[in-house]
């Protein structure tokens, strides 16, 4: 049993370090999809940056697994028939604390989400920017 117990907790922490890292990069996605929607839903590039830094800042405003976080919107717009893509780029830190036995510190990652922008709902908007 004295062999055994070093290599059970040494598993235990393992998993759990495993656990945080799935979980950090799920919440990340998930924080991702819903800007990139709420930013696709939008009618001008302008709008979809503020419902994207709205929905990333309410996903992960209790967060404790993904600190730092910083998104970006890239805006393609629509051309004819064919939509554009709102894609959001987030940014993030997990951090490493609890887990200073394992030596592992903060770790950043980035996790990408892409929505389409349907043409008819970003024309109107499209019109009115590009009217004197």
């Amino acid at each position: 049993m004295v062999m055994i117990y070093p290599v059970m907790v040494l598993l235990a922490i393992l998993v759990v370090a495993i656990g945080r890292d799935i979980d950090a990069t799920a919440q990340a996605r998930s924080a991702a999809q819903a800007a990139a929607q709420a930013a696709a839903l939008q009618r001008s590039p302008v709008a979809g940056e503020r419902a994207m830094h709205d929905v990333v800042g309410r996903m992960l405003d209790a967060s404790t697994t993904c600190i730092s976080s910083v998104a970006e919107l890239a805006w393609e717009v629509p051309v004819g028939a064919a939509a554009g893509r709102a894609t959001v780029t987030l940014s993030c830190t997990r951090p490493g604390r609890g887990l200073e036995r394992l030596d592992i510190s903060d770790q950043s990652f980035t996790v990408i989400a892409i929505a389409a922008i349907d043409p008819l709902r970003a024309t109107q908007a499209l019109e009115a920017e590009l009217a004197p």
